[in-house]
């Protein structure tokens, strides 16, 4: 089952990457938000259609700030867990508090067993990026990459060549 969940992650994402790179391997819509979002209840909703639109009964969380890929295929170290669409807003943030996800955790992933969509955070970059292969305009607070996330990243120095990594998150995402 483990090997399972990985493979769908490997499936969705570049694990070992970071941004401003490509981040999914698929092709389709993708949208951005802030990254704290995803660490508050009011996208507890959003996730749980998503999941429903796609027929997932789960939702399936990786902190992948630690990725080495030898323990991701073999020891699996890696904080994953799957939570039912069936909880509520609270328990979903208690969990992800109880994991470390809130305060510890610099990259962290959101994806399910039907692999039509994924979310990519990233805490040093403030972003969250929702990849779906149904094009929808039901997330209404998520956007293409624009000049309001552009601000989300402007005033923070990320991997010290803040001008350069936003030129390449650009071409890579705009």
């Amino acid at each position: 089952m483990e090997r399972d969940i990985n493979e769908k992650a490997e499936e969705l994402f570049y694990i070992q990457k970071s941004f401003p790179m490509k981040v999914f391997r698929k092709r389709g819509q993708i949208l951005f938000n802030d990254f704290y979002l995803m660490l508050d209840e009011e996208v507890w909703p959003q996730l749980q259609y998503l999941a429903k639109m796609n027929g997932d009964t789960n939702i399936r969380i990786a902190d992948i700030s630690q990725f080495k890929k030898r323990l991701w295929k073999t020891k699996r170290k890696c904080k994953i867990f799957s939570i039912p669409i069936s909880m509520n807003a609270n328990d979903y943030i208690n969990i992800l508090d109880e994991k470390g996800i809130i305060v510890e955790s610099e990259k962290v992933i959101w994806f399910s067993s039907s692999a039509n969509w994924g979310i990519w955070a990233e805490r040093s970059w403030d972003i969250s990026a929702l990849f779906s292969r149904l094009i929808t305009n039901d997330f209404y607070d998520w956007v293409s990459l624009n000049e309001d996330i552009i601000e989300l990243i402007q005033d923070k120095k990320v991997k010290g060549k803040k001008d350069e990594n936003i030129k390449i998150l650009r071409s890579n995402y705009m």
